[in-house]
């Protein structure tokens, strides 16, 4: 592309050059202001005489204003004259610049949707994946966005396996709170659904004639993060049976059974 050499226009001008004389002007002004040196209004009978005297002064101001502005505007008519041109010109550079920068957008739209394309065909993305519109930059590698979503698949699973547990503790079908999670919601929001419910169900649920049992506050686990220990424990066999069978209730996985 070859550069225009604007330092090669040529522009020649001479300064502006006023020869004027504001001798008789200045002198006016000074006997105006001698002929009202210490103007005092004695009473109102003077007030009319003096709104004449200061309509006759703002007239001047205003007359000398007039001159000033008429005289500097006939000096920069060369001066606009020029900036118009130049606008002008600048105008037809501007309308190229903006075609091409349409042209460029375009591409760069095109260039984005067809990785948005590839990032939702990768294995991992789902339904419930956050689509991260930085994964579009050139900068970010598929690579980066893979292991994003593996991450992301992650946290999935692991709320997942906490809404199992918690609807397995309050006998309640997974499917709802599964598609609310697929959708966004907070998985604490989720546990406190699945709380609510539980309680409605349990409202409605006909009560056997034994004396009720008030039910022990359900304390819900929303750790991700899993661990190994090891416990030793003692007590009869159905006493062991119970702990086995809530374990198994709650998620927790058995790695060795003796």
């Amino acid at each position: 592309m070859n550069e225009i050499a604007l330092n090669k226009v040529e522009i020649t001008y001479d300064l502006p050059q006023i020869k004027y004389d504001l001798t008789e002007l200045n002198t006016q002004v000074d006997g105006l202001i001698e002929q009202y040196k210490g103007y005092i209004i004695l009473d109102e009978s003077e007030l009319p005489s003096a709104k004449k005297v200061l309509a006759n002064l703002n007239a001047t101001t205003k007359e000398i204003s007039d001159i000033r502005i008429a005289i500097v505007k006939k000096i920069k008519e060369p001066l606009d004259k020029f900036e118009i041109d130049i606008k002008q010109i600048t105008k037809k550079v501007e309308m190229l610049s903006g075609d091409i920068k349409t042209q460029v957008s375009d591409y760069d739209t095109s260039i984005k949707e067809r990785k948005r394309t590839e990032i939702k065909a990768l294995p991992d993305y789902a339904d419930y994946t956050v689509f991260n519109e930085t994964w579009l930059n050139k900068t970010v590698p598929l690579s980066q966005v893979e292991f994003e979503l593996a991450e992301q698949k992650k946290t999935f699973q692991a709320a997942c396996n906490v809404i199992q547990t918690t609807c397995t503790i309050c006998e309640l079908d997974t499917a709802k709170y599964f598609d609310l999670l697929s959708k966004g919601t907070e998985l604490n929001s989720i546990i406190e659904l699945i709380k609510n419910d539980r309680a409605v169900k349990q409202q409605y649920t006909n009560v056997s004639s034994a004396p009720s049992v008030a039910p022990k506050e359900i304390i819900i686990d929303t750790d991700s993060d899993i661990y190994t220990r090891t416990y030793k424990i003692k007590g009869t066999k159905q006493q062991l049976k119970m702990v086995y069978d809530y374990m198994q209730t709650v998620g927790v996985i058995i790695l060795e059974k003796s």
